[in-house]
């Protein structure tokens, strides 16, 4: 293996254990013939201009998005508003962007997820330049120094592709902001981008096989058909009573391997 595969590797390992300082669980599950995608809705308003920011949080954000036949969530800071008239930085949306790349690309998960990442690092770039202890706080967030992330979900030859996109900083490199596209490997157990929902799914401490028995206990509620999904649900709502910045309630898409991406459940998606 290869140096460069090596490190991947590593990062793709420490991304799935990582918990981003904007707070955000994503859950994916991989099956047969569709791909499930959940994420909370808990969003942060206050802004990323301000270094001691007054928090406020609303349970209204969409972050799963369908895009033709290519299911895509973010995490970490996925957006900046203007603080003021005289912010030389220019508004962005990290969900807008995955919009614009497919409206310019396609139908094609691989070339989406390079033109989001390329627009993100873009964005943070010019972020770095105006105010680079504010994004040095940011990263400062998780140990992987991981500004924002995204996955992009689709299938490709009767075979399930997963492209991670990440965006990092390295303040002692010539260029800090950069990005690296990443290829977890795929199995059937569910996986996570939150270190307490990944903890959860893994089910090896105390507190996870108390949820695991509260899961036993839930699954008498519903037809075998809906178990899938409503263990994602249930995930991220028993993840919400252990990070604070995380939403009870989600939206869950289907990427089914004919057809277009559907919504199971919406709270905050309305497209």
């Amino acid at each position: 293996m290869s140096r460069s595969r090596k490190r991947d590797r590593i990062l793709v390992l420490l991304l799935f254990c990582a918990h981003p300082a904007s707070g955000t669980t994503i859950v994916v599950k991989f099956e047969k013939t569709r791909v499930l995608i959940a994420a909370d809705t808990r969003a942060d308003t206050s802004g990323p201009h301000l270094a001691e920011a007054k928090h406020q949080i609303a349970d209204d954000r969409c972050k799963v998005l369908s895009l033709g036949r290519t299911g895509a969530s973010m995490i970490g800071l996925v957006d900046y508003h203007q603080a003021e008239p005289s912010d030389t930085i220019a508004d962005w949306n990290a969900m807008s962007d995955a919009k614009l790349a497919y409206s310019a690309i396609g139908d094609d998960t691989q070339k989406i997820a390079t033109e989001w990442a390329q627009r993100s690092v873009l964005h943070y770039q010019e972020f770095y330049r105006e105010v680079p202890s504010r994004v040095s706080a940011l990263a400062s967030g998780n140990a992987q120094h991981v500004l924002d992330a995204a996955i992009f979900v689709s299938w490709k030859n009767q075979a399930p592709l997963f492209i991670v996109e990440v965006v990092t900083l390295d303040a002692t490199r010539l260029l800090p902001i950069s990005s690296a596209e990443l290829t977890p490997p795929i199995t059937d157990a569910e996986r996570s981008l939150n270190s307490f929902t990944q903890e959860l799914i893994d089910g090896e401490t105390d507190r996870a096989k108390d949820v695991a028995k509260r899961w036993d206990m839930e699954t008498k509620k519903f037809p075998p058909s809906e178990l899938a999904w409503r263990h994602l649900e249930f995930l991220i709502e028993e993840t919400s009573k252990i990070d604070p910045t995380v939403s009870p309630s989600s939206d869950i898409l289907e990427i089914p391997i004919d057809g277009k991406p559907s919504w199971i459940t919406k709270s905050a998606c309305n497209e």
